[in-house]
């Protein structure tokens, strides 16, 4: 919604402040990642770390592919010369409360345009 926003406001010269915030809460949600906003589940790996104590060998993730992302996420850091907890502008991670501030401001740029923002979202 934001990238749309921006896309549709980069269109008209007539709204130069509500694009630089568009651009700006677009940029934001940028930083966030997968691992920022899904809650970790503490329960599968205490079970996990109960199997490892338990077993020589170790227990492979039952989750593939939120290994897999997680996997993907710490090789961008690499790439990006960030950690797990800071993000690319240096500051630390967003997490799933940013993203609702966020989410916020976005909705009032809408209503502030005049657009429909549907309730769902």
């Amino acid at each position: 919604m934001a990238a749309a926003l921006v896309a549709l406001l980069s269109s008209s010269p007539l709204q130069s402040n509500e694009l630089e915030n568009a651009r700006e809460i677009a940029s934001q949600l940028s930083e966030f990642r997968f691992s920022d906003i899904v809650p970790r589940d503490e329960e599968a790996e205490r079970h996990a770390l109960e199997h490892l104590k338990d077993e020589e060998e170790p227990v492979v993730d039952d989750n593939e592919e939120l290994k897999a992302k997680r996997d993907m996420e710490r090789l961008e850091d690499l790439m990006a010369g960030t950690s797990a907890t800071t993000s690319s502008n240096g500051k630390p991670r967003p997490k799933a409360e940013d993203l609702q501030q966020i989410k916020q401001r976005l909705f009032q740029l809408f209503h502030h345009l005049g657009f429909a923002v549907p309730s769902s979202a």
